[in-house]
């Protein structure tokens, strides 16, 4: 009797050691299945805000990045819960020696949904980071080029009073050639389309002015100046084609019919017109201006009459101071050279005849090519026979 209640006693012990580990399998698996599903929810949220099209200003950027950046620390906070699941299966499967295959599969399933929501949201996070950089770029380079361009017009206005009023002087000729290179050069030129004029003035200052941007400015839309290089184009041309490119990559990320993107079309837009006027109006005043230095340059008419008097004075006076000793030597030694010039073309003409009439004989043959070999020779001639 006293050997069955012991076996009984065994019995019950292994019973409840067995329901004890049934239940930490369970819990074990609730567990997993809880935070599958928490991950599984953060990784639909992940893909609602990478495929939300949806930021039309710069606040609303603003604030979803903050939210990618709040649920990337919520998606790296669940790793650790990730790791202790991970921890706590692998001590049970060691303490008991099971080998509960789904159990595992279930645990590699949550270390892969994990890595999928970090990484998309990584990426995401990356993404606005770089669409915020770029917003913000594009907004201080155009405030930039809109204040060189109402400095353009600043400078072109001072030309055009100037003209008006006839005061045109080297400093604002040296405006003027500032705003026409900004403008309107290139590095590369072609023949043919350059206008210079020269300004004959105290310092002869030049001021030269390319052929206008036209061909390599779009109508509209963001695709402007593709067909020409940046050798091509002048500085400003340079800036707005920058900020052109800088646009067509916010257009991935902006919505077409938001506010920000009209109104980044919009400055585009305004910003090309303004430049296309302020080249008109440079070559307008440019022309003007070279018409004004022709007026106050005298005729070349008068200039090469004056030019003729001068060099006429000039060679009577030298004339007069030469007339002297340097003309005398100058005539004397001309006179040596042109008696000398008969004797020596005659001495020349006899060395060529001797040298045709010599005789060719066997004293002058070249036997050069035996003077290195080995030869019997006899002093007083050859011995007698």
């Amino acid at each position: 009797m006293a050997g069955i209640v012991q076996r009984w006693e065994v019995l019950q012990a292994q019973a409840v050691e067995r329901q004890r580990q049934t239940g930490q399998i369970r819990e074990l698996q609730r567990q997993v299945k809880t935070l599958r599903q928490t991950l599984e929810t953060l990784t639909d949220r992940a893909n609602e805000l990478t495929q939300a099209d949806d930021i039309d200003n710069h606040q609303q950027l603003t604030r979803k990045l903050q939210e990618a950046k709040a649920l990337q620390q919520e998606v790296l906070a669940r790793k650790i819960e990730v790791s202790s699941i991970n921890l706590a299966v692998h001590r049970y499967l060691t303490e008991t020696g099971y080998s509960l295959a789904p159990l595992k599969d279930d645990v590699a399933d949550l270390f892969r949904i994990w890595d999928e929501a970090d990484r998309r949201m990584s990426s995401e996070v990356s993404r606005l980071e770089g669409v915020e950089a770029t917003w913000k770029l594009w907004e201080t380079q155009a405030e930039e080029l809109t204040k060189a361009l109402r400095q353009d017009e600043d400078t072109l206005k001072v030309l055009d009073a100037a003209i008006q009023t006839g005061s045109l002087t080297d400093n604002v000729t040296a405006s003027v050639q500032g705003v026409a290179r900004l403008l309107n050069d290139r590095r590369k030129t072609q023949p043919g389309k350059r206008l210079l004029l020269q300004h004959t003035k105290a310092q002869g200052s030049t001021l030269s002015l390319g052929t206008s941007g036209d061909e390599c400015l779009s109508d509209s839309g963001t695709s402007g100046y593709e067909s020409c290089s940046s050798e091509e184009l002048s500085e400003r041309e340079r800036r707005l084609a920058h900020l052109r490119r800088l646009a067509r990559d916010l257009e991935a990320s902006l919505h077409p019919n938001s506010q920000a993107w009209a109104a980044i079309c919009k400055t585009l837009s305004s910003a090309e017109t303004e430049l296309k006027g302020l080249q008109k109006h440079c070559r307008e005043l440019v022309v003007r201006s070279a018409e004004t230095l022709d007026q106050a340059k005298p005729s070349p008419q008068l200039r090469r009459r004056s030019w003729t008097k001068d060099s006429k004075v000039g060679r009577t006076s030298r004339r007069g101071n030469n007339i002297g000793g340097v003309s005398g030597r100058r005539g004397w030694m001309w006179r040596v050279v042109r008696a000398a010039l008969p004797f020596q073309a005659a001495l020349l003409l006899l060395f060529c005849v001797a040298c045709l009439l010599e005789p060719n004989c066997c004293d002058h043959v070249n036997t050069l090519n035996l003077s290195l070999s080995p030869q019997l020779r006899y002093v007083h001639g050859p011995p007698p026979i």
